[in-house]
């Protein structure tokens, strides 16, 4: 092994063996030896047995050390991928902050129960939506979720609008109360799937808070930014010290979901300032195309103070009417994600334990939460060197967690320690079907209940411990800094084994009126390495572009584009 010679199959050890038998046979006895099935048998078992050693040695040590290496460097593990689906909730009484605890269950077609958690803390209420529309090219055209007051859907309908000559833009009406669109959950349907360029479009406008006139003012634009799970956060630009519209992304403390393949359709608001919850008639310039589009014995409907949003899209473009295909209000992406406990005992299990939550080892291990001991201290990395030494250490290791025991009082240890890992199920949890899922935990709503609206989608295995010596290579190489070509060569490549080509290249793009160098790294992949390619090329593009950028030079930016072969 050490020679770089190949390893001897067992059948290639079996005859080794039965040479050597007969060889000694003959020079004790000098005769040939009688063939014996007996001592073929076992020769064959003890060749197998040591088969299985060399292979371990040549396949399992190695990597073993270099992830010993890479541990003690602060390297991170591979992680799997969790899948995501859109979840939206019905039967809403009263206004309530949805936790990111909830639990919510559903079945893939195999019958097995899948577990998805919300990626951002919406707040439930009962909002309706009394009005969605599309203008452009001189038409206003409805957009599928409004509903009248009874809980009819608002027919389908387009009409001439003069007003809707200019730039396109899209029109919201919502029923809400108190609260006003604090904390809603917005999911704005499109057609084209991830990365489609209307939301796109969405993400790059400003949406606008109408006052009680129908006009925009400076202290209601929103602007949105990509955050947990893709979820686009709408943030006010006006914002000071006391209203704040912030609103606090507590999933990313648990896991590191990039964006997923449903995330840009949500569009979750701020907590809105009481001095900014407007409620009014219509836009004047859209006013009586409104009214034209409200069947008979529903123009009441627009009597009652609405909360109105109008989001321009850019000029020139066209075709939104088609793509904008539906809006749905208390809506929230969830992800693949269950948090599993364990307590272990020391005198019975020992130190080290299997990271197979309930012996099933087709989930994945996220990452560690925490180790809590018996005197409810948190246990340390082991590679803390700020820590005392008295403290309690975990390590990962493969599939194993070592535990060091707390020191308390004297020379006494801790007796058992309670473990707390975030799962996901990887590739199993996708294809759950839309439909209702089946409620966990119990919310202040009684009668409130979820629907999955879209296919599970984006969950993955980590990536194989193969590459282990090509990260530790990177880690080598770069000193985890990317400064040359060649650096973002290697590191792109150690991120993910299943990219087989790097190209980079500089280019310039426009930041703050001026002109700034930045680092294309376009890389590919061959797409029958992707499960789901249109989802898989997206996390791999946001959490490449994240992982080098975090590695880069102060002063540069690095994009990242994935193409197919």
């Amino acid at each position: 092994m050490t020679t770089g010679q190949p390893l001897r199959s067992p059948a290639e050890i079996a005859a080794a063996l039965r040479s050597d038998f007969a060889a000694e046979f003959r020079a004790q006895y000098d005769q040939a030896p009688a063939p014996d099935p007996v001592l073929t048998i076992l020769f064959n078992a003890l060749a197998t047995q040591v088969g299985r050693v060399y292979q371990e040695a040549a396949d399992v040590f190695p990597w073993q050390v270099l992830d010993d290496l890479m541990a003690g460097l602060g390297m991170p593990r591979p992680e799997a991928t969790p899948a995501q689906v859109i979840v939206a909730a019905t039967n809403v009484e009263r206004r309530e902050r949805l936790p990111l605890e909830l639990r919510l269950q559903a079945k893939t077609p195999r019958g097995e129960r899948m577990v998805f958690v919300p990626d951002a803390s919406i707040e439930l209420a009962n909002t309706s939506i009394a009005f969605a529309a599309v203008a452009e090219e001189g038409r206003l055209q409805t957009v599928p979720g409004a509903t009248l007051p009874d809980g009819v859907p608002l027919p389908t309908l387009t009409v001439s609008c003069e007003a809707a000559s200019g730039s396109p833009a899209l029109l919201l009406a919502f029923r809400c109360d108190w609260g006003n669109l604090s904390g809603l959950g917005l999911r704005v349907e499109t057609a084209g799937g991830v990365g489609s360029a209307t939301t796109d479009a969405l993400a790059r406008s400003p949406w606008y808070l109408l006052d009680a006139d129908g006009t925009s003012r400076e202290s209601g634009v929103l602007r949105s930014a990509r955050g947990h799970g893709g979820i686009n956060f709408l943030q006010f630009v006006n914002t000071d010290s006391t209203e704040t519209g912030e609103t606090s992304d507590a999933a990313g403390a648990l896991a590191e979901v990039g964006r997923g393949p449903y995330g840009e359709q949500i569009w979750m608001f701020p907590v809105v300032p009481p001095g900014r919850r407007w409620s009014g008639a219509p836009p004047v310039r859209f006013e009586d195309a409104i009214h034209s589009m409200i069947p008979d014995g529903h123009r009441t409907v627009l009597e009652r103070p609405l909360t109105w949003v109008y989001v321009p899209l850019p000029a020139g473009s066209r075709g939104y009417g088609a793509m904008i295909q539906g809006v749905t209000p208390n809506a929230v992406t969830a992800s693949n994600l269950d948090v599993f406990e364990e307590r272990v005992n020391f005198s019975a299990t020992g130190t080290a334990v299997s990271l197979r939550p309930e012996g099933d080892g087709q989930r994945h291990v996220m990452r560690l939460l925490s180790v809590i001991g018996e005197a409810g201290t948190r246990y340390v990395p082991d590679t803390d060197l700020q820590a005392s030494t008295g403290m309690g250490r975990v390590r990962m290791h493969g599939d194993i967690i070592e535990l060091r025991p707390a020191r308390r009082t004297g020379s006494r240890y801790d007796g058992w320690a309670k473990i707390r890992m975030l799962l996901c199920d990887g590739l199993r949890a996708n294809g759950v079907a839309p439909g209702p899922m089946q409620l966990l935990e119990r919310l202040g709503n009684v009668g409130v209940s979820f629907q999955n609206l879209t296919p599970s989608r984006g969950g993955s295995a980590p990536p194989d411990f193969s590459i282990a010596r090509l990260r530790f290579a990177d880690l080598l190489r770069t000193l985890d800094r990317v400064v040359t070509h060649a650096d973002l060569d290697i590191s792109a490549k150690a991120y993910d084994s299943r990219i087989i080509r790097v190209d980079v290249r500089v280019i310039a793009v426009v930041v703050g009126g001026g002109l700034q160098p930045v680092d294309l790294v376009c890389v590919t992949v061959p797409e029958r390495e992707l499960a789901d390619p249109a989802a898989d090329r997206l996390r791999l593009q946001h959490g490449l572009e994240r992982h080098l950028s975090a590695r880069a030079v102060i002063g540069r930016c690095v994009r990242v584009e994935v193409v197919t072969t």
